[in-house]
């Protein structure tokens, strides 16, 4: 029994290791040593099968098996004694562990519910506990980041990395975890380069803790190349998500939702490269892999759906194309509400498909109404939304050229050129100098006025 209980002890102190490690190879191993110490409960004290089964939990959560840790925690949860002062540090352990399953699953508000509940404890009980409390306050904020809510989200997130930076070792893996969320809000504010820079930090403190071709790398190195794509660099983006990749397919299991997630990244890669067929192919495999890990209405099944959406439009399949971006919108609308960017994003989409099939005064009204969106929250990509009515009002002038309707057609090219204008303009100040999307518009405008 002594021999049970130390390699009880071994074993929670060695699972806590991997995870921190994030090294995915050992926690695989590490499931089927936990589960055969627990098959021998009799032979170990309670609190060290309490620590096993919290541990078990928290691998299924990194290993992606999510339904299966939702289990295990909400059992841990059931049979602690949470007026107990002495389990309240493990009720905060659980409650912040099943918050980020529910994130993971979708279920935002509930996770909001847990992790603020977790947050709580930690700050009551144990507030000199920095490396569990600001863990809390992360997944904190990075729920309020999928929220929408990025103000709330930043807050949360610079009180983590604060409380990190000050009590625990430089350039703690909690630092680099904190910098990839804030990286995602600056992402969507369209700070591209201040995303830029944090995600380039937190590469850095990734590389100092992980061995080579670890997760933690493989998802910056996503996001990295997901900011050079929108910035127009498609060869580095290409080959940052490729090295990303492989590096997923190597360390985690084959229906894991982040290979999807990269996946869905290298599809939306492959379609602004004008490689329909791959991009489609990507985006439907990714779609497969998340079917199996969420439900239908997640938010992530919705993104790629309208990934897929505009795949179908480019080929020229517009029903499904419709459908697609229609089931994603409600979706984003139910989450997002109607006037957040992830919102507008849809709506320039469905425009650009009514666009393709000449339905202008639609594609019109649609765009417009996404621009409206983009420029209320001071965000860059108005200047698609910009090129978008550029093209229609292009078409407009080639419909009344066509008519003999000379003046109305003179009207339409001028305000085809002024939209490019306006797109440049945003170019110019919000992207890089070199941008391969000034380039694009300058001929567009040069083409236009001849």
């Amino acid at each position: 029994m002594v021999r049970f209980i130390g390699g009880s002890i071994v074993l929670g102190s060695y699972i806590a290791n991997a995870i921190d490690r994030e090294d995915y190879s050992e926690m695989k191993i590490m499931v089927n040593h936990c589960d055969a110490f627990l098959s021998h409960r009799t032979l170990i004290e309670d609190i060290n099968t309490n620590d096993l089964t919290d541990k078990l939990g928290g691998l299924f959560f990194h290993l992606g098996n999510y339904v299966r840790a939702k289990q295990i925690i909400e059992k841990n949860l059931a049979n602690i004694n949470i007026l107990d002062k002495k389990y309240q540090v493990r009720t905060a352990w659980n409650l912040t562990y099943l918050g980020d399953i529910y994130r993971e699953l979708g279920d935002y508000e509930r996770a909001r519910e847990f992790l603020e509940k977790g947050v709580n404890i930690y700050k009551k009980y144990f507030p000199e506990n920095y490396a569990r409390l600001a863990k809390a306050l992360t997944g904190l904020g990075n729920i309020y980041r999928e929220l929408g809510d990025y103000e709330n989200a930043k807050g949360l997130l610079e009180q983590s990395l604060n409380i990190y930076k000050t009590y625990l070792p430089e350039n703690h893996m909690g630092i680099a975890h904190g910098l990839l969320y804030l990286g995602y809000i600056y992402r969507e504010l369209g700070n591209y380069e201040k995303a830029k820079e944090l995600f380039e930090q937190n590469l850095e403190i990734c590389k100092q803790h992980l061995i080579e071709n670890k997760i933690g790398i493989a998802w910056t190195l996503v996001n990295l190349g997901n900011i050079y794509r929108v910035q127009g660099n498609y060869e580095k983006a290409k080959e940052l998500l490729e090295q990303s990749l492989h590096i997923c397919k190597s360390h985690l299991p084959k229906n894991h939702v982040g290979i999807a997630w990269v996946l869905t990244h290298l599809g939306n890669l492959y379609q602004n490269l004008g490689e329909y067929a791959k991009a489609k192919e990507l985006l439907e495999q990714s779609l497969i892999n998340y079917k199996k890990n969420v439900s239908e209405d997640h938010i992530y099944v919705a993104w790629v759906l309208a990934s897929l959406g505009s795949i179908y439009g480019e080929l020229g399949n517009y029903e499904d194309a419709r459908l697609s971006l229609n089931k994603s919108l409600i979706v984003y609308e139910n989450l997002y509400g109607k006037s957040h960017t992830k919102t507008a994003r849809l709506l320039r989409c469905l425009g650009q498909i009514s666009l393709l099939e000449g339905q202008l005064e639609n594609a019109e009204k649609l765009i417009n109404k996404a621009l409206d969106i983009f420029q209320d929250n001071n965000h860059p990509e108005s200047y698609l939304c910009y090129e978008n009515l550029a093209e229609l009002y292009l078409k407009k002038y080639k419909e009344n050229i066509s008519k003999d309707n000379v003046h109305l057609s003179q009207n339409f090219k001028n305000k085809s050129i002024a939209h490019l204008k306006e797109a440049l303009a945003i170019i110019k100040s919000r992207f890089p100098s070199d941008s391969p999307h000034a380039i694009r518009i300058q001929d567009k405008i040069v083409k236009y006025q001849k």
